[in-house]
């Protein structure tokens, strides 16, 4: 009789079961078309360059360390120049319809019901662990 230790049999198993599933179910590389990518309204075409730009510096940073600090920097002017486009689109959007109460407040709604979400979910987790805590005691 064979003595069997059940790591070994797990082992096997799970390189069986590995060996099967790569077989059945290949790994492939899809690219997006870029046409079909959902961007905000206030992405310009400068923006989607500055952002392939960085990818290729982050790629070059991956092979060689020597371009750290250009990186850094180019990421810095670049989340800079995001946000000020935003502001300004933002802005642009409300001073054209400042007249127009009702697409003033859909644009209002727009930008602020992500923060909204946020505010109301650790709202419901804090008083979820308030509640935990007091359960507790």
């Amino acid at each position: 009789m064979e003595i069997v230790f059940p790591n070994n049999a797990f082992n096997a198993f799970m390189t069986l079961s590995k060996d099967v599933s790569k077989s059945a179910f290949p790994l492939q590389s899809i690219k997006q078309n870029r046409k079909y990518i959902i961007q905000e309204s206030w992405v310009t075409h400068g923006l989607l360059v500055s952002s392939r730009t960085k990818t290729k510096l982050l790629k070059n940073n991956l092979k060689k360390l020597y371009n750290i600090e250009r990186y850094k920097t180019y990421i810095n002017i670049d989340n800079k120049l995001k946000r000020t486009v935003k502001i300004y689109y933002y802005k642009n959007m409300l001073n054209e319809n400042k007249f127009n109460m009702k697409k003033m407040w859909t644009i209002l709604k727009y930008k602020i019901n992500i923060s909204i979400k946020l505010i109301k979910e650790t709202i419901n987790l804090i008083q979820s662990i308030t509640y935990i805590v007091d359960q507790s005691l």
